[in-house]
């Protein structure tokens, strides 16, 4: 593995830790949404479209350019749920005259100027325009990696990414007052989790990122299933 790679684990895995997902211990469950303040229904459409097109852009990019199965499997699922989240999502949100990112937005080149947020730094609150930017480089850095580093890094990602699915759609499931919204958010539940559970067995089958240069690591002993959509 090269510097750049390196850097763009630490990178990875600072970012991850600092929002509470372990890479190491993958039977952790997602935080508590009620330790959050209540989210809109404004903010919610757009950062659920934000997880959206961020999932379905690396799902992509992970179909081309991988060459392990189970990565190619989960990411053909991925696609397809999140493709039907977000169209979804968005009829609601037009109906209603909320903002959403551009379709387009995981597909530009964003450049990274900011620091590496600390982990005090990253529970103030950001404008929708600075959480999308976050989230563009978060899925640049991904796209960085090859081969195995990408599997690994891919795999920690989706870990994450579903945890803070799962505690966005919670907490607009209990708190956001647009019922469309409301219903929607919880039939999506089953579904984040289910994700969730799906990721977490693809970073055990890719290897531990943090374990990249050791022997054997990355081997895939068991197959990812793949059970029908559930919620959505």
């Amino acid at each position: 593995m090269n510097m750049k790679s390196i850097t763009n684990v630490a990178i990875v895995i600072g970012i991850s830790l600092a929002a509470g997902v372990s890479l190491a211990d993958d039977t952790n469950s997602p935080a508590q949404s009620s330790l959050l303040p209540p989210v809109t229904a404004s903010d919610f459409t757009w950062n659920a479209s934000v997880a959206n097109l961020k999932e379905i852009r690396l799902a992509e990019f992970a179909e081309q350019t991988s060459t392990n199965d189970d990565v190619k499997t989960f990411a053909k699922k991925m696609i397809h749920d999140h493709s039907t989240a977000n169209r979804r999502l968005t009829k609601m949100a037009m109906k209603d005259n909320f903002n959403l990112p551009d379709t387009n937005a995981f597909y530009i080149v964003v450049n990274d100027d900011q620091p590496i947020k600390q982990a005090t730094q990253l529970i103030t609150h950001e404008t929708p325009e600075s959480a999308l930017k976050d989230q563009q480089i978060a899925a640049q850095q991904v796209e960085g990696f090859n081969g195995q580093a990408f599997d690994q890094a891919y795999a920690a990602a989706m870990v994450k990414d579903h945890a803070d699915a799962i505690q966005l759609f919670e907490n607009a499931s209990e708190n956001v007052t647009n019922e469309d919204l409301k219903r929607f958010a919880t039939k999506m539940l089953p579904t984040l989790h289910h994700h969730y559970e799906m990721a977490q067995m693809l970073q055990t089958n890719v290897g531990d990122m943090q374990a990249t240069n050791m022997p054997g690591a990355g081997s895939a002993t068991n197959s990812m299933p793949v059970s029908p959509t559930v919620g959505m």
